[in-house]
């Protein structure tokens, strides 16, 4: 019998890591970053409804668009602790997304459907 083969997943870039911990990002995005080369973050309160469409359309869209994503919960300090020192009051929702080796390259404010998410994600990918 043949063996299927599984499709290999990306693999992780130790130094991209590294980097994006020295950047001063938050575990949870130098991860990401670890995996993808351009990462969304969605910043949510999880008792807001409209954070949870937002979060949702978010995801969608980095799905769409093939990059990392990465949810943080605004009310979590060991979430975003680094990124409120870094960047000030976060908006909720909101989105941010970073390309290696931590750099923010675009920040939306609100609520953002998934095809503004993709574009905001695919014009990051032009600009590396």
């Amino acid at each position: 019998q043949p063996v299927q083969a599984t499709p290999a997943k990306a693999p992780e870039q130790p130094s991209a890591v590294i980097a994006a911990l020295a950047a001063g990002m938050p575990a949870p995005i130098a991860k990401a970053l670890g995996k993808h080369p351009i990462v969304v973050v969605s910043l949510y309160n999880p008792y807001s409804e409209v954070d949870g469409i937002a979060f949702a359309e978010a995801r969608a869209g980095a799905k769409v668009a093939g990059v990392g994503f990465v949810p943080l919960n605004v009310l979590s300090e060991a979430q975003v602790g680094n990124l409120t020192q870094m960047l000030g009051l976060l908006p909720d929702p909101g989105l941010l997304v970073y390309i290696r080796p931590g750099t923010l390259v675009a920040r939306i404010s609100g609520f953002a459907d998934k095809e503004t998410v993709a574009q905001a994600a695919q014009n990051a990918a032009r600009g590396t």
